[in-house]
């Protein structure tokens, strides 16, 4: 099965074709194209982490930001990222 980049690729190079050739799809597939377009682009939009599945049942996603979890451990942090830099051969 096709991926929607794939899907979304083909169906905008038969669109361009199209136009460029001064060719006239029929309303029907004309319809059809926009629709299958449409659909791929929120396929290519949607996150796997939205959805709510199995999967993703346990996962804890805190409203705070990212400063905010890693503020009582900053300074331990920034050491590290530091010794890291030093060590590093490359």
């Amino acid at each position: 099965m096709a991926s929607p980049f794939q899907v979304a690729a083909r169906l905008g190079d038969i669109a361009r074709t199209a136009q460029i050739t001064g060719q006239r799809l029929g309303r029907r597939i004309e319809v059809a194209v926009r629709e299958e377009l449409r659909s791929a682009r929120r396929q290519l939009r949607a996150y796997d982490s939205a959805s709510q599945s199995r999967p993703n049942d346990g996962w804890m996603a805190p409203p705070t930001s990212a400063n905010a979890e890693i503020g009582p451990a900053a300074s331990l942090l920034r050491s590290r990222s530091h010794e890291q830099g030093r060590n590093n051969p490359h």
